[in-house]
């Protein structure tokens, strides 16, 4: 996801604010973030070894996120 106006719209839609969300394959990242400025807790699965540990390493400190290396 490149266009970060896109990502915004996708998490106000999505994820009320305060309410817990699911993310299947986050890939980078780029929706993520915006995820846990509204909810209260995320919930992120990546099957991709290198971007899990890419997304462990960026979010390390964020105890809101549960990240997950599972299909």
């Amino acid at each position: 996801m490149i266009d970060g106006n896109i990502a915004d719209r996708i998490a106000n839609a999505a994820v009320p604010e305060g309410a817990c969300a699911v993310e299947i394959g986050p890939g980078f990242g780029a929706l993520t973030g915006r995820l846990l400025s509204r909810a209260d807790m995320v919930a992120a699965y990546e099957i991709d070894a290198g971007l899990f540990a890419a997304l462990q390493e960026m979010y390390d400190d964020n105890i809101r996120l549960q990240l997950f290396h599972r299909d």
